[in-house]
């Protein structure tokens, strides 16, 4: 008898988890059916990483291109609805799921580091022929951005950050990204519980990002914000921040060696990531960065101020297109080409 009931209190919690999982995976299936790849698949460092490479525009002006890689919990549908239609056309726009993210591949735990994301970006654009660009962050995109700044910045023109986390902060982080990103309890969670619970939660989440703002109506499906309540997306994100206070704590030093043109934007009512810590922070830290404090504006300013963020990028372009290795042909390797044969034939 006693067998029995040992044997009862076991099954019973073995197949709990088993229906949970089972429901998971049908509601992972309902998701990607709903959000397929949008855009194309590139091998690059050892990871097959997703993206949307939209083009400029036939006969319009050569111009620097722009790479936006989003934020945490999240994917590269949330800057391609915020401002594929302001840009597209104007110059070569690229959109990345960063690894783990969306449906770009992880090689594993390493991954969570901003700088390792960074490399891993950096190898993609040099596989579709991105030789630099204007890279544009949100959130933790914002850490990685810099960090690319950091490793690779004849890659990068010019920076645009949007509510970047840049710094360690006070406090640790949500009790689901521990749960979920622990190397133990957090597989089993998150192929039972996350999607589900991640499900239910998302639109008092989606707003907690905006507020004190307001999403507009239809956004979450219009950034395919359920992908990143897939598993292993989820259990990616946690990976992401459980170690980031970490990981700034140790790189901050290094922002110093930001050479780029910089522009950091961030809201005066931002409850997600603090202004004065992150967003001042890095302006101070980095020569001839500069900030605009947008009034009201919470977190996601991609999608509330895109008109003011879409004008800083404009103006960066611009500013690149007029500089002297853009205005004269000896900045080009056509202008070093034909440098070279004049020498040759004085």
């Amino acid at each position: 008898m006693i067998g029995l009931v040992a044997g009862a209190v076991v099954a019973v919690p073995l197949v709990a988890a088993a229906a949970a999982a089972l429901s998971t995976r049908v509601l992972v299936a309902r998701i990607e059916a709903e959000h397929p790849p949008v855009g194309r698949f590139v091998e690059a460092g050892g990871r097959r990483m997703h993206l949307v490479d939209l083009p400029s525009a036939p006969g319009a002006a050569p111009a620097t291109p722009v790479i936006f890689l989003h934020g945490a919990v999240a994917t590269l549908g949330d800057p391609l609805q915020a401002f594929r239609t302001a840009l597209e056309g104007r110059t070569r726009l690229v959109f990345l799921d960063r690894p783990g993210h969306g449906y770009s591949g992880r090689a594993g735990e390493g991954d969570a580091d901003p700088l390792v994301q960074a490399d891993a970006i950096a190898a993609t654009l040099s596989a579709i022929g991105v030789e630099s660009g204007i890279i544009v962050g949100h959130s933790f995109g914002g850490a990685v951005a810099a960090a690319f700044a950091v490793r690779h910045p004849e890659m990068t023109a010019g920076l645009v950050l949007l509510a970047p986390a840049t710094h360690p902060w006070p406090g640790g982080v949500s009790w689901s990204y521990d749960l979920v990103g622990a190397p133990l309890t957090g597989p089993l969670f998150a192929e039972t519980i996350t999607t589900p619970l991640g499900l239910a939660l998302l639109p008092a989440g989606f707003a907690g990002v905006f507020a004190p703002e307001v999403p507009a109506d239809g956004l979450i499906e219009a950034t395919a914000a359920k992908l990143a309540l897939r598993p292993q997306a989820f259990r990616a994100s946690a990976e992401d921040i459980r170690g980031l206070k970490a990981r700034l704590s140790a790189f901050v030093p290094r922002y110093a060696e930001i050479a780029a043109p910089t522009v950091v934007l961030a809201g005066d009512r931002d409850r997600v990531v603090s202004t004065d810590i992150h967003a001042r922070a890095l302006v101070g830290a980095v020569d001839g960065a500069r900030l605009v404090v947008l009034p009201g504006a919470g977190h996601a300013l991609q999608h509330t101020r895109t008109d003011v963020i879409v004008a800083e990028i404009e103006r960066m372009l611009a500013d690149l297109a007029s500089a002297p290795d853009a205005a004269t042909a000896e900045g080009s390797a056509e202008g070093k080409a034909l440098a070279a044969a004049s020498a040759a034939v004085d």
